[in-house]
């Protein structure tokens, strides 16, 4: 047997040899060997794996949706509504829906992440599916690898904070219950739920109210009015 035409080698991996030929851009490798003879011989065997699927790339990620949709592998509840949240309002709605997925292209998967609008988080989710769609899709033998990897990320500002009027603030300081004072500390600081949560009576220091900072962001500062 003739073995695919490309660049073939046999490598060491861990005291042991495996051999790996690298085909149109695909890497194929064989299994470990103990001898770098055997691990040789393996090399006329390897080549790119036939594909078995005329599927668009919509099909291929609802496919994805349903089998994570029950099961003992299932997405959590909240991580299933947003992925199906991505699928209608983006995978749908983009003209990545129906490229077959066998012909989709590292750029076509760039043009489709350039597109997207919104904050970083939710663009970065968009293209976490999107890779998730297409190891989905090498797992299940419909194309030789994942396109979608390391794709680079657009440059989106984060979303301005919407300022309430006076008398909006009015209205909602009207209300009353257990959770009218974390309503008044969102109001004047302008910090998210979360946020607010996660306060502890240690962030009280010297006349103001500190708020740790993410690992991307430094901390928040708010000083008490006198």
């Amino acid at each position: 047997m003739r073995r695919a035409k490309g660049t073939g080698t046999v490598e060491a991996v861990n005291g042991k040899y495996r051999a790996k030929l690298r085909v149109a851009g695909q890497v194929c490798v064989g299994p470990l060997r103990e001898t770098k003879k055997t691990a040789q011989h393996d090399l006329q065997f390897l080549g790119p794996k036939k594909t078995k699927s005329g599927k668009t790339f919509l099909e291929v990620a609802e496919e994805l949706i349903i089998s994570k949709s029950k099961g003992s592998n299932k997405w959590a509840d909240s991580t299933l509504a947003t992925n199906k949240q991505i699928y209608r309002n983006r995978f749908e709605t983009y003209g990545i829906a129906d490229i077959p997925i066998l012909e989709l292209s590292k750029q076509d998967c760039q043009d489709f992440i350039n597109a997207q609008e919104g904050g970083p988080a939710w663009v970065n989710r968009v293209s976490a599916l999107l890779s998730r769609v297409c190891t989905f899709a090498v797992e299940r033998g419909y194309i030789h690898s994942n396109p979608a990897l390391k794709l680079r990320l657009p440059t989106v500002s984060e979303r301005e904070n919407v300022l309430l009027e006076p008398e909006q603030a009015k209205v909602i300081l009207k209300a009353s219950g257990r959770w009218i004072d974390m309503v008044i500390v969102c109001l004047l600081t302008g910090l998210r739920r979360s946020e607010v949560c996660r306060l502890k009576w240690s962030d009280l220091v010297e006349n103001s109210l500190i708020v740790p900072g993410s690992k991307n962001k430094v901390a928040k500062r708010f000083p008490f009015l006198k």
